[in-house]
C-alpha cells in the first residue's frame, strides 16, 4: 500500500535551509587575495550548502594600515605568534604557515570573533579558514629565511573538532595554477570540494565512519582516495544534526531527498560550467554520473518513504508502519541500477608494470592487495588464452595493464569473449545482419556465417 503525503513536495533552492534556525559555516579567507576566482568560490559555496544542508557564508580579515587582509591582519589583531617562511621557488606558493600556531589563531577567532573584527564568525557552527600557503609543523635544521622542504608539507589541513575551528591549504592540489579550463582544471575542483567538504565534516565531529566508499572516513583527506560521496548512515547522522530540534519524521525525509536534489543541481551546474570530456566519440560532462545517481536517489527516497505496510497483530487495528530515514536513505543507496558497461577502442588512462606471478599462489590467495580491485574476467591459468585481453597477473614476464575508465575491459574481442557472444546469440533472437544472403544456407538449414557491427573494421566475425 502507498499513501501520498504534500509534505514530499519540492521545495526551493536550498531546501535543507530554515529560516533563522539554520545551520551556519563560516569560510574565512586567509590571504591577501582569493586563492580561486569568484565562479569557484560561488559554486564551492553553493555545494557545501548542499551536502551540508547549512547556511555558508564568506569572511575575512579587516585589513590594517600595517597588515594588508588575511592571515597577517588577523595575526596583528589578535596579537599572537604565527610564523611564516617564504615558499620555494618555482612551488608557486608565496609563504609557508607553521600550522600549530595558525590553529591557534582560529581557535581565539571562534571564541571571540569581535577581536578580529569578524563578527560573522558569532554563533556559526564552525568556522574553516582557506589559504594558498603551504603548512609545515616542524622547521628543524633550517635557517630563519630558509623554505621548509617539500617533504613537510604535505599537509592538507590543521582541524580541531573540539574548538570547531580549523583551515586548510590548497597548495597541494593538482592544477592549482592552472588557468586553462582542461583536465588539470577539473581535477583541481573535483578535489577542491572533495577537501573542504571533507574538513567541514570532521570540524562537525561527523568524521567517524569505517567505509573507505565514505566521505566521513576516518583517515585523513587524500587526493587519490578520498571518495566525494557519503554513506548512509552518515548521511543519517548530518541530517538530523542539521535539522533544527523539534522537527518530524516528514520534515527529516523532505530535507534528504531536497538534499539530493540542490546536491545534483549544484553539481550540473558547475560541471556544465568545466570543458567536457571527450572519450569513445562523445562528450561527457563532468560530475555526470554524480548527477545521475543522485537524481535517480532522490526518486527512490521519495518512494520508499511513501509505501506503507500493514502494521503487526500486536498494534492498533488499522495502524500503519512506514520506513524510518535511515531505511529510507538505504533504499536510495541499495536501489541504484546497475551500470552497464560501453564498448571502447581508446587507450587506457593508467598503464602499469606487472611482474607478479599468480602460479605461486591461488588467483583468490595472493598476499598482497585488495580482492576487489583484481580482474576475475579472465582467469590465464594455464597461459593459453591469447587474443585481445587484459590480465592482472600471470607469468613473469613483463606486461603492461590498464584501466579503461569509460568501458572497463573490451572482453568481447578475446576468443573466450567471442564463445561468450556466440552462446548469448543461441539464447536470444538474432538481430545482427547476416553476411550472406538467407538462401546461402548449409545442408542443415543454418547460416553459414553471423557477424556484428563493423567498428573501425575491428570485429570479426562469429562462426556458427
Amino acid at each position: 500500500q502507498f499513501a501520498h503525503f504534500a509534505g514530499f513536495g519540492v521545495t526551493p533552492y536550498g531546501g535543507c535551509r530554515r529560516d533563522g534556525d539554520a545551520m551556519r559555516i563560516v569560510l574565512l579567507q586567509l590571504d591577501e587575495r582569493p586563492p580561486f576566482d569568484n565562479a569557484v568560490q560561488e559554486a564551492l559555496i553553493r555545494y557545501l550548502s548542499a551536502v551540508l544542508c547549512a547556511e555558508v557564508e564568506v569572511a575575512e580579515v579587516p585589513k590594517l594600515p600595517i597588515a594588508p587582509c588575511g592571515w597577517r591582519a588577523l595575526h596583528e589583531r589578535l596579537k599572537l605568534d604565527l610564523r611564516s617562511r617564504p615558499g620555494r621557488p618555482n612551488s608557486g606558493v608565496d609563504r609557508q604557515l607553521f600550522a600549530p600556531q595558525l590553529l591557534e589563531a582560529m581557535r581565539v577567532l571562534k571564541q571571540d570573533p569581535n577581536a578580529a573584527a569578524v563578527p560573522s564568525v558569532e554563533g556559526a557552527q564552525c568556522v574553516l579558514g582557506i589559504t594558498g600557503c603551504e603548512l609545515f609543523v616542524s622547521s628543524e635544521g633550517l635557517r630563519p629565511d630558509e623554505p621548509v622542504p617539500q617533504e613537510r608539507t604535505s599537509s592538507f589541513s590543521v582541524l580541531s573538532a573540539r574548538s570547531r575551528a580549523g583551515a586548510v591549504s590548497i597548495a597541494n592540489l593538482d592544477g592549482r595554477r592552472s588557468s586553462e579550463s582542461g583536465p588539470s582544471r577539473r581535477k583541481f575542483v573535483r578535489q577542491l570540494l572533495i577537501l573542504v567538504s571533507h574538513a567541514c565534516l570532521e570540524l562537525l565531529r561527523l568524521k567517524s565512519c569505517q567505509s573507505p566508499q565514505c566521505l566521513a572516513y576516518v583517515r585523513p583527506f587524500s587526493p587519490a582516495t578520498t571518495s566525494m560521496n557519503m554513506c548512509c548512515e552518515c548521511e543519517d547522522a548530518l541530517i538530523r544534526l542539521a535539522a533544527p530540534q523539534g522537527k518530524d519524521w516528514v520534515d527529516l525525509v523532505t530535507a534528504a531527498a531536497d538534499r539530493y536534489r540542490d546536491l545534483g543541481d549544484a553539481l550540473h551546474e558547475l560541471g556544465s560550467s568545466l570543458h567536457p570530456i571527450k572519450l569513445s566519440r562523445r562528450g561527457y560532462i563532468e560530475f555526470e554520473e554524480d548527477c545521475d545517481w543522485l537524481h535517480i536517489a532522490e526518486e527512490i527516497l521519495r518512494e520508499s518513504a511513501a509505501e506503507r505496510k500493514s502494521g503487526l497483530p500486536s498494534n492498533a487495528p488499522g495502524a500503519m508502519r512506514r520506513r524510518s530515514l535511515l531505511n529510507c536513505l538505504r533504499c536510495a543507496h541499495e536501489g541504484q541500477p546497475h551500470r552497464t558497461l560501453k564498448r571502447t577502442f581508446t587507450q587506457p588512462l593508467l598503464k602499469r608494470t606487472c611482474l607478479m606471478d599468480m602460479t605461486q599462489s591461488a588467483p583468490y590467495r595472493h598476499h598482497c592487495g585488495d580482492l576487489s580491485k583484481w580482474s576475475t574476467a579472465i582467469v590465464n591459468r594455464k597461459h593459453t588464452a591469447g587474443g585481445h585481453y587484459v590480465e592482472l597477473g600471470g607469468s613473469l614476464q613483463q606486461k603492461k595493464i590498464g584501466s579503461f575508465v569509460d568501458s572497463g575491459l573490451n572482453a568481447s574481442l578475446a576468443p573466450s569473449g567471442q564463445r561468450r557472444m556466440q552462446k548469448t546469440l543461441e539464447q536470444l533472437p538474432v538481430t545482427w545482419r547476416q553476411q550472406r544472403p538467407a538462401y546461402a544456407r548449409a545442408h542443415d538449414g543454418r547460416a553459414l556465417v553471423e557477424e556484428l557491427p563493423k567498428i573501425r573494421g575491428r570485429t570479426r566475425a562469429l562462426e556458427i
